[in-house]
C-alpha cells in the first residue's frame, strides 16, 4: 500500500506540470504551489520507495528463501518493465502523435498518425518514466550477490544493525541522521533533488544513490524495529 501510494504521487506530480508554466497562464500564487508541491513530493518519494523495497526484498529472502525472492522480483518487476517497454511505450507515442496531429487541425490525423508511427516505430532507448524499475532490477541483482557472499562467509554487522535499530527507534533522531547524510550527499554532488536517469546504461551515482536507500530497507529488516518503541519516542 506505502509504494503505491508513493506510485500514485507520481502521478500528482506530471499533473501539476502543465499549471505551472507561462501557458497555463497561472498566477504566481498558483506556480508557487506547485513547485512547492513538486519540490516537496520529490525530496522524499523515490528515496521511500527504494528503501520499502529493500525492506521487503529482505523480508522475501528470509521468509521464502533466495529462490522465491528472486522469482517473486522477476515476476513483480521484471515482467512488468518488459511489458511497459514492449507495449506500452509504443502506445503512448501513438496517442502523442494523434493528438499532436488533430492539434494541428489535419484534415486526417488518422492517416498522418499512422504514417508517422510507421516511421517512428522502434524500440524505445530509454526507460523514461519507468526508468526507477530499471535501476531496481540492477540494484536487486547487486543486492542478490552481496547476501549470498556474506551468508556464505558469515559476515554479520550486528553493531550496524543494532545502532540502526536504535536510530530508526527514535524518529527525531531518524530525522536528524538521514536529513544530514542526505544533505551531504546532495551538496557534493550539487543535487538540487532527487537524481533520476532513463538511459539504458544507468548513470553510476545515482544508482550507488538508491543502492543505499535501498540497502538501508534490507537492514532494518534485518534489524528487527520495534515499531511500538518507535510510537512511544515520536
Amino acid at each position: 500500500a506505502y509504494r503505491a501510494v508513493l506510485m500514485m504521487l507520481g502521478i500528482v506530480l506530471h499533473g501539476a506540470m502543465p499549471f505551472w508554466d507561462d501557458a497555463a497562464n497561472a498566477s504566481e500564487i498558483s506556480q508557487g504551489l506547485m513547485h512547492v508541491l513538486w519540490f516537496t513530493v520529490r525530496i522524499f518519494r523515490m528515496h521511500a520507495f527504494f528503501m520499502l523495497a529493500g525492506f521487503f526484498s529482505a523480508l522475501l529472502w528470509i521468509d521464502r528463501g533466495p529462490g522465491d525472492m528472486i522469482k517473486n522480483r522477476y515476476q513483480r518487476i521484471v515482467l512488468p518493465l518488459a511489458s511497459i517497454y514492449i507495449l506500452f511505450v509504443p502506445v503512448i507515442a501513438f496517442i502523442i502523435i494523434f493528438i499532436e496531429a488533430i492539434q494541428k487541425g489535419l484534415a486526417n490525423p488518422v492517416a498522418h498518425t499512422i504514417n508517422e508511427f510507421s516511421e517512428w516505430i522502434d524500440l524505445p532507448n530509454d526507460f523514461a518514466h519507468f526508468w526507477f524499475l530499471y535501476y531496481l532490477i540492477w540494484i536487486t541483482g547487486f543486492a542478490v550477490v552481496v547476501v549470498y557472499l556474506m551468508e556464505r562467509y558469515d559476515i554479520r554487522w550486528p553493531r550496524t544493525l543494532a545502532w540502526l535499530r536504535s536510530t530508526f527507534e527514535h524518529p527525531w533522531r531518524c530525522v536528524l541522521v538521514l536529513g544530514a547524510l542526505h544533505f551531504i550527499w546532495s551538496a557534493s554532488h550539487g543535487w538540487a533533488e532527487a537524481p533520476t536517469g532513463s538511459s539504458m546504461i544507468p548513470k553510476f551515482w545515482p544508482l550507488v544513490y538508491y543502492l543505499l536507500f535501498f540497502g538501508l530497507g534490507w537492514a532494518l529488516y534485518m534489524a528487527k524495529l520495534d515499531l511500538e518503541k518507535a510510537s512511544t519516542h515520536s
